[in-house]
């Protein structure tokens, strides 16, 4: 059974905010009551998942990441089980089946997750397709913008009301990347979605109905009808899942652009200051992070619904809890305000008609955090909020980096860059390989294969990324001289896979090949010549010149200081590669003091789960050890670089078992009073994106 859920789980776990479980201990076969709900439910869950043994049910719950539970459980097994689950965050709520009447001194009562109890499957399923109603609309990834100082003052001693989240800015990148593609993909995006729900014969129908009447004046009657779109756009949006949102691309550009169309049209015609309402249920240390950051902005990954009428927004809030407290926000619109996000009334667009009287703002809306009012003696709290344009600068500065790369007509490319940037290499290399198996113009094919090379170094698959380099190489030299400029990315790159291999000579002599083009550009790329140098710096590490290699560590430093954002992620790649040969050197405090330089800016710049910031928090656990700190300190460093590692890669990924590796080292050393083996560390180099 096992294994049947785990399958199961994987192929859907893009599509699915909420899955039922239901945990009868009773028997191995479904019974009369699970067959019956599973029927009454398939329209509204695509997953519904049955157990019999409650320790295998509560494996599988705590490993989920994304999604949240609405367990049914029998009331024999429910007295034993709930108190020892309760309390686990992805559980959402509990539901009580009785075989008998409902006892007057109900246990059910003293615990808060547990909605009811039910003695029929019907009135059962009608409560949990009202509660997914609820929570679906409450799912959403909000990110909260410290209103002063940088993050660091390692960084940037400057004040910044303005510091964004980097997984926030990557969010307004594929904003920005959907919203401009022109290429209409309905019939791939129908193929995706028929295969995501295969099993869902209501889904199917709906999906077929989709694909014979739906065009882009309806995308938002659509978006707003509790069906697949509604649940794969707005988990697709709050995860950042690139794959489905590339498949999406034309119904979400559709619906970005029918809320801007009306947005304008109705901008011409409000005079008033507007008050919108959204209720909330949120986690207490979400709402502590609002509660602190007040004149900070809050920043919304998802389509964004409000609604006129404050008491649909207190209806939706709930009640506050010992988890969740219960939000309000109020949004202050002024007419005429220019917005990066638009936002309409949709009452005579929606499937809903005018009944919530909902505002619909686009993705990536930003507001800023006024003041917190405690309401009816904390029953609920109102967070007052107005509309901004106002961004931060230094990751604007990498956002305008990065959005030239951007700037090319192939979309699979461009989600493939978007994805490298995020550290997502393996679903990266899909993409390119999936773009590569299409018909494109020689020029075109010779960057895929860079790129392509590039996620292939990344994951350590040399002998493939050799490949691509060579091949491309060979398309490029069809076109221009050996010393052409648009080479000079192709020679870094080949540099970089040779020095992984041993190689030194062959590395160094690649490197100095791009260098020696970069040098003689009429326009310089210093960002490019930082590259050769901090390279360089790494081929005469690995051949055990240290001189020449902090030599050419430093100079690359100092262009990147001078003409790259103080957050740019490859200054972090500096610091590291200097951490390390300080290390080498026995250089234990300046090696440390690096490795935390570059953990600052690799928080600053680049999304909490990219496996470089993992990097990091080993180096600097490694460092520790060598130091002989703290026990709790260093362990505190590689539970936070494998809980990273796991989210980035999964728990059976060579690097997440190395890193396990290494902290359960220590944890045996300790435990008998052993000394801990020295660790050797690895030196970085960068590869180039081509564009």
């Amino acid at each position: 059974m096992n294994s049947y859920i785990d399958s199961k789980f994987v192929k859907r776990r893009k599509i699915e905010n909420i899955i039922i479980i239901w945990l009868d201990e009773a028997s191995n076969q479904s019974t009369n009551a699970q067959k019956q709900l599973s029927v009454l439910l398939h329209g509204a869950f695509n997953d519904f998942f049955t157990f019999n043994d409650p320790d295998c049910c509560i494996d599988f719950v705590t490993e989920l990441i994304y999604e949240r539970v609405f367990l049914v459980v029998t009331n024999k097994l429910g007295q034993q089980i709930v108190p020892l689950i309760h309390d686990v965050c992805q559980i959402d709520s509990v539901y009580i089946l009785y075989t008998e009447p409902v006892p007057e001194d109900n246990w059910v009562q003293d615990f808060r997750k547990c909605r009811s109890s039910f003695t029929d499957v019907v009135s059962l399923c009608k409560q949990l397709q009202y509660d997914q109603l609820l929570l679906e609309k409450k799912l959403i990834q909000f990110h909260v913008v410290t209103p002063s100082s940088s993050v660091s003052t390692s960084i940037d001693k400057t004040q910044n009301k303005n510091k964004q989240d980097p997984a926030f800015m990557l969010s307004q990148l594929v904003k920005e990347s959907i919203s401009k593609m022109t290429d209409h993909n309905r019939e791939e995006m129908i193929a995706y979605c028929s295969v995501q729900f295969a099993d869902n014969l209501f889904e199917l129908k709906v999906i077929e109905e989709f694909e014979h009447e739906y065009n882009s004046s309806k995308a938002i009657w659509w978006y707003t009808r509790n069906t697949f779109l509604y649940k794969m756009v707005n988990k697709a949006l709050r995860v950042q899942d690139i794959e489905t949102l590339y498949k999406l691309r034309t119904f979400i550009r559709d619906l970005h652009s029918q809320i801007t169309e009306y947005y304008k049209i109705q901008n011409l015609e409000r005079a008033e200051i507007r008050c919108l309402y959204r209720g909330q249920g949120m986690l207490k240390s979400e709402f502590n992070k609002i509660k602190s950051n007040i004149g900070g902005l809050l920043s919304v990954t998802n389509f964004l619904s409000t609604s006129a009428n404050p008491g649909v927004a207190l209806a939706f809030a709930g009640e506050s809890n010992e988890e969740l407290i219960a939000i309000v926000f109020e949004i202050q619109i002024h007419r005429m305000t220019l917005m990066n996000s638009p936002f309409a009334c949709i009452e005579n667009l929606s499937h809903f008609g005018e009944a919530e009287r909902e505002w619909l703002f686009s993705m990536g809306s930003v507001f800023r955090i006024l003041h917190i009012d405690r309401c009816e003696e904390g029953k609920y709290y109102k967070v007052h909020l107005t509309l901004s344009n106002e961004q931060d600068e230094e990751l604007n500065k990498l956002a305008r980096l990065i959005e030239p790369k951007l700037q090319i007509p192939n979309p699979i490319a461009v989600f493939g860059i978007l994805l490298l940037e995020m550290g997502k290499n393996e679903i990266a290399s899909k993409f390119y390989e999936r773009a590569l198996q299409f018909d494109v113009e020689p020029w075109m094919r010779s960057s895929l294969l860079i790129n392509l090379a590039e996620s292939y170094m990344n994951m350590q698959q040399f002998d493939k990324a050799l490949v691509c380099l060579h091949e491309s190489l060979t398309i490029k030299l069809q076109f221009v001289a050996s010393d052409n400029w648009s080479l000079s990315t192709i020679y870094n790159n080949l540099g970089s896979v040779y020095g992984s291999l041993g190689e030194s000579e062959t590395a160094l002599a690649y490197y100095e090949k791009a260098l020696e083009i970069d040098l003689k550009s009429q326009n310089p790329d210093y960002k490019k010549i930082a590259t050769r140098m901090l390279n360089l710096g790494s081929a005469y590490f690995k051949a055990d010149q240290m001189k020449n290699s902090k030599d050419h560590y430093q100079r690359a430093l100092s262009i990147m200081l001078e003409h790259l954002p103080s957050n740019h992620p490859n200054i972090a790649v500096v610091y590291n590669s200097l951490s390390t040969l300080y290390y080498a050197e026995n250089n234990f405090e300046e090696s440390l003091s690096m490795s935390r330089k570059s953990l600052d800016i690799r928080l600053a710049s680049l999304s909490e789960n990219h496996p470089s910031i993992a990097e990091s928090y080993i180096n600097i656990a490694i460092t520790l050890m060598e130091l002989a700190e703290e026990p709790e300190e260093i362990l505190e460093n590689y539970q936070k670089a494998i809980t990273i590692a796991c989210n980035a890669f999964g728990k059976n990924h060579p690097t997440t078992e190395r890193y396990q590796r290494l902290m359960d080292n220590l944890v045996e050393a300790l435990a008998s009073n052993d000394p801990v083996e020295h660790e050797t560390r690895t030196e970085t180099t960068l590869v180039e994106i081509d564009r």
